[in-house]
C-alpha cells in the first residue's frame, strides 16, 4: 500500500520554497525521511522559482508561507494564473491555523496546507492529497470563481509585477513597504502585514513600516499589538530625528490609549538619550515655560530629565548641553539654570559644564555607580537567584 500510494512521491522531482533557511531544511529532511526523492537546491523568491518551473520539469512544490520578494498566497496565486502550472501539486506550509487562512489557501489555488509544526504522518498525507487525482479534485471542487482563467498573458502580466516591484527598484525595504501599502489600501491587511514586515527585516529603523504595521493590526481588530507597533513607530520616527512625525504617532497611540504617558515627554527622553539636545529643548521648552508662567513645573518633570541625564555616559557633561539650549529660549534662562542645578547638585553654577571632574559632583558619581552596580547584578545575577 505505501509503494502504491507514495510512487509519485518517490520519484517526483521536488522544488522547495522559502526564505527562512530554518524552514527550508526542515521541510528537505522531513521529505527524505519519509521517502521522497532528494530534493532540488531550494529557491528563496517566489520570481525566479516561476522562471524555473517554466523552464524546468518539477512534479512538486513544497512553498513555505514567506518568499523573499512575495508571499506564499501571492506565488500559489501566481503560478495557478500559467495553463501549464494551473495543476501542479504545491503544498503551501504555514504557521496560521485559522480556518480563512485554510480557504484563502484554498481559493489561492493551494493542492494542501501544512500546519508547523507538523509531523511525518501529517506531511504523508499532504503528499498523498497532492498527488492523488480524486483528493485533488475534492480540493477544488468548491474552488472560488474569483478566480482569473489561467492564461499565459494573464500570468505575464501578473509576473511583471512582481518583477518590477522587487527587481527594478534598488532599495527592497522601499519596494516591500510600498508593496504593503498598496495591499493595505486594498483593504488586504494580511498581505500587507508579510510586505510590512519583510521591509522591516531589510531595514528595522524603517518608521513608516513600523506604522503600516500597526494599522495592519488595527484593521485585524487586536488592539494591544497595534498599540505596541504605534510606540515602535513613534520611537523610530524620534531616533530619525522626525519628531513632528513623532508627535502625530504618539497623538494616536494617546487617543487609543489614554493611559499612555505623556507623548512630547517621551520623545523628549528618547532625544535626551541620543544626545539630540536642540530637539529635546524644542519638545521641552513649552512645557516648561507653561509651569513657569504657572508657578510650577508639571510632576515629575524635573526627575524624568534627571533620570534622562543619569543614563547617558557623561551626566553631567548631558546635563550642561541640554540646560545651555534651554536657556537659549527666550524667559528660560533661571529655569534652566534651575534644572541644571536639580541634576547635578544644589550647589553647582549654571555655567559649570567644566565640573565634571570637580569634588561637588561626588556624589552624583556615587549614586550613578550604585545605580549601574544595582541594573547590572540584577541582570546577570536575578536568573540565577530564581
Amino acid at each position: 500500500m505505501e509503494t502504491t500510494q507514495y510512487r509519485s512521491a518517490k520519484n517526483a522531482v521536488t522544488l522547495i520554497l522559502g526564505k527562512n533557511e530554518r524552514n527550508v531544511k526542515t521541510d528537505r529532511v522531513a521529505l527524505i525521511k519519509i521517502g521522497g526523492a532528494e530534493p532540488l537546491p531550494h529557491v528563496a523568491g517566489g520570481a525566479a522559482a516561476a522562471e524555473f518551473l517554466l523552464e524546468h520539469e518539477v512534479d512538486l512544490v513544497l512553498c513555505d508561507e514567506r518568499l523573499a520578494d512575495m508571499s506564499g498566497l501571492e506565488f500559489v496565486a501566481l503560478v495557478r494564473l500559467h495553463p501549464r502550472l494551473q495543476r501542479l501539486p504545491l503544498i503551501l506550509f504555514s504557521g496560521d491555523n485559522r480556518r480563512e487562512a485554510v480557504i484563502a489557501a484554498k481559493d489561492a489555488g493551494c493542492s494542501g496546507y501544512l500546519i508547523r509544526p507538523y509531523t511525518s504522518s501529517a506531511l504523508r498525507l499532504q503528499l498523498k492529497r497532492a498527488f492523488e487525482r480524486e483528493a485533488a479534485a475534492a480540493w477544488n471542487e468548491n474552488e472560488s470563481t474569483a478566480r482569473p482563467e489561467p492564461s499565459v498573458q494573464a500570468f505575464e502580466v501578473e509576473f511583471a509585477r512582481f518583477r518590477k516591484t522587487v527587481v527594478v527598484d534598488l532599495d527592497p525595504a522601499k519596494a516591500w513597504y510600498e508593496k504593503g501599502a498598496t495591499d493595505l489600501q486594498r483593504r488586504r491587511p494580511g498581505q500587507a502585514a508579510q510586505a510590512f514586515v519583510a521591509a522591516l527585516e531589510h531595514r528595522p529603523d524603517f518608521p513608516e513600516a513600523c506604522l503600516g504595521l500597526a494599522h495592519c493590526w488595527q484593521r485585524k481588530g487586536h488592539a494591544p499589538v497595534y498599540r505596541e507597533h504605534l510606540r515602535k513607530a513613534a520611537e523610530l520616527f524620534t531616533a530619525a530625528g522626525r519628531i513632528d512625525e513623532a508627535q502625530r504617532v504618539y497623538a494616536e497611540l494617546k487617543r487609543e490609549d489614554p493611559a499612555a504617558k505623556d507623548p512630547d515627554r517621551v520623545i523628549a527622553s528618547g532625544l535626551i538619550r541620543a544626545q539630540k539636545f536642540a530637539d529635546a529643548a524644542r519638545i521641552l521648552a513649552p512645557i516648561l515655560v507653561q509651569g513657569s508662567d504657572k508657578g510650577a513645573q508639571p510632576a515629575g518633570l524635573y526627575a524624568q530629565i534627571a533620570r534622562d541625564c543619569y543614563f547617558t555616559d557623561n551626566p553631567v557633561q548631558t546635563a550642561a548641553a541640554l540646560c545651555r539650549e534651554l536657556g537659549r529660549t527666550s524667559g528660560l534662562k533661571f529655569e534652566a539654570q534651575k534644572l541644571f542645578q536639580r541634576i547635578v547638585g544644589a550647589n553647582a553654577s549654571s555655567g559649570s559644564a567644566q565640573a565634571a571632574g570637580s569634588d561637588r559632583f561626588v556624589g552624583l558619581k556615587a549614586v550613578l555607580a550604585v545605580a549601574r552596580y544595582t541594573f547590572q547584578a540584577y541582570f546577570q545575577g536575578g536568573a540565577a537567584s530564581v
